[in-house]
């Protein structure tokens, strides 16, 4: 007679899609809970979840993809010069690491590109 084994549980080496880590980031990421009680909630250990977003802002970063967010300007026309340094002339922009960035209005954009990289990285 043969002797068979039965393992219950989950499996420890699981496959993710990468739609699956990208949901579950983005739950983290939305939900007022802790990401280690996200974590627990798909079977996962924090640690995970971390390496995840360190790999996807790797991705975004090597190439390219991610740096900017679209924006649209409305009404620009309307906007004289005078009125936009009338409110001070700076624009706050949050990175992905956290960080905030205010720089003036007339900053160039090649120079805020090499700006908001410097910044990322450090």
């Amino acid at each position: 007679m043969s002797r068979v084994e039965i393992w219950t549980g989950p499996e420890r080496r699981r496959r993710w899609s990468e739609e699956d880590k990208l949901r579950i980031l983005r739950e983290a990421a939305q939900s007022e809970e802790s990401a280690a009680s996200v974590a627990r909630r798909h079977d996962l250990f924090p640690q995970q979840l971390y390496a995840w977003r360190r790999q996807f802002r790797a991705d975004a970063f090597e190439t390219g993809a991610g740096s900017f967010a679209p924006v649209e300007i409305v009404g620009e026309e309307r906007i004289s010069t005078e009125e936009r340094t009338a409110h001070d002339g700076h624009i706050e922009i949050v990175l992905r690491n956290g960080r905030v960035l205010r720089v003036d209005v007339r900053l160039a954009d090649d120079e805020l590109g090499r700006l908001v990289r410097v910044v990322e990285q450090a």
